[in-house]
């Protein structure tokens, strides 16, 4: 919100200030606290969304199209978008990828997803290995996913409901080191 980037800034003016001995500024600065914001529940989108969406990223892969690989990682694997960059091929159906303070998992994968690693460019113009800010912006721009995120709660609602996976599996897939995430 806008009140706590102002605060923010402030902090930061009254750090500065602090090197030439203006003390109150910062002491008083860091007395302020943020206003609260309103937190919502992530929400995940129902089976036939994740049917229909799969289907489609299936079908962009089957066209070479890097963007049904993102989409496939996200709600078939359930990687987040920074995550893509690091997905590599490590057997015939599974995927290594190397997610939040570089720790590296292993992650099943159908064959026909392992295999279009392979297959598309990984680094460069078209490659699907680019930045995370590139991949949200095509995603929303191009294939109307407004939260893209949306995709890994998806796949995690997916395997608790309709698969019957336990809380416990599902945090490991999704390489959450608490099972409260």
């Amino acid at each position: 919100s806008l009140a706590r980037r102002r605060l923010a800034a402030l902090k930061s003016v009254a750090k500065f200030y602090l090197r030439y001995g203006y003390s109150q500024l910062y002491i008083n600065s860091q007395k302020v606290v943020a206003p609260k914001l309103n937190q919502t529940i992530p929400q995940a989108k129902d089976s036939a969304f994740f049917i229909k969406t799969g289907g489609m990223a299936l079908e962009l892969i089957e066209n070479q199209d890097r963007r049904g690989l993102w989409i496939a990682l996200m709600l078939l694997c359930g990687l987040r978008i920074s995550e893509i960059k690091t997905a590599t091929r490590y057997s015939y159906n599974q995927i290594k990828v190397t997610g939040k303070g570089n720790k590296q998992r292993l992650i099943q994968a159908p064959a026909r997803l392992v295999d279009a690693l392979d297959q598309l460019k990984k680094t460069g113009r078209g490659g699907y290995q680019c930045q995370r800010n590139r991949i949200a912006y095509i995603l929303r721009v191009e294939l109307q996913i407004t939260k893209p995120h949306s995709l890994r709660h998806t796949y995690a609602t997916f395997l608790r409901e309709e698969k019957n996976c336990e809380l416990d599996d599902i945090q490991v897939l999704l390489g959450h080191s608490s099972i409260q995430t």
